[in-house]
């Protein structure tokens, strides 16, 4: 931490505390968090329904629960992350943060922090019961700690994206339009190369 000083931990601190608040307060909050607990026990449903066909469920589980978060995360990153900034550019108080000598690296970790740490709680909430897939066969728990790795890495990369085209866009909807574009200018680049 020594990078950081006091003086600009504490606004991150404040800006982090009020953006914690107010998203629990959200009416969403509770319904994504359930919404995750349901998709991981209906995968993990229709599998043991197919346990007797499947040569490695405890693979095909792992396989198809981390490609589902990787969607979800694509999906819901682009609007919980590209309205980091945005939100206050709407509401008009950007200019009072500045006026209150807050810095751009406060707001945008007190901003984004709260937001990336949620989703990674969703992700670290998961792996206890992901970790069945070991007991099932074809799957280690070191594979199944990779996996998640990886998609903490990406929930990371993908805050931080957001916040950056948070930070340049006017609005969020425009925000996430020049996410989307992104990623489809991303995959069709993977396609030509």
């Amino acid at each position: 931490m020594s990078g950081m000083s006091s003086q600009t931990l504490s606004p991150v601190v404040a800006l982090a505390a009020r953006s914690l608040r107010s998203e629990e307060r959200q009416w969403y909050t509770p319904w994504l968090r359930g919404g995750v607990c349901l998709m991981v026990a209906i995968i993990i449903a229709m599998l043991v329904s197919d346990l007797g066909r499947l040569d490695a469920p405890g693979h095909v589980l792992l396989v198809v629960v981390l490609w589902t978060n990787f969607v979800g995360l694509t999906l819901t990153g682009g609007t919980l992350f590209t309205s980091t900034i945005t939100e206050e550019k709407e509401a008009r108080t950007l200019g009072l943060l500045r006026m209150a000598d807050v810095s751009p690296l406060a707001i945008l970790l007190g901003k984004m922090a709260p937001r990336l740490l949620a989703a990674l709680i969703l992700l670290l909430l998961q792996v206890p019961f992901i970790m069945l897939a070991v007991t099932l066969g074809g799957v280690t728990s070191e594979m199944v700690l990779y996996g998640y790795w990886a998609l903490a890495w990406y929930a990371v990369a993908l805050a931080a994206l957001g916040t950056l085209v948070s930070s340049i866009a006017a609005t969020s909807p425009r925000a996430s339009g020049m996410l989307t574009l992104l990623f489809i200018g991303g995959f069709v680049l993977t396609l030509v190369v």
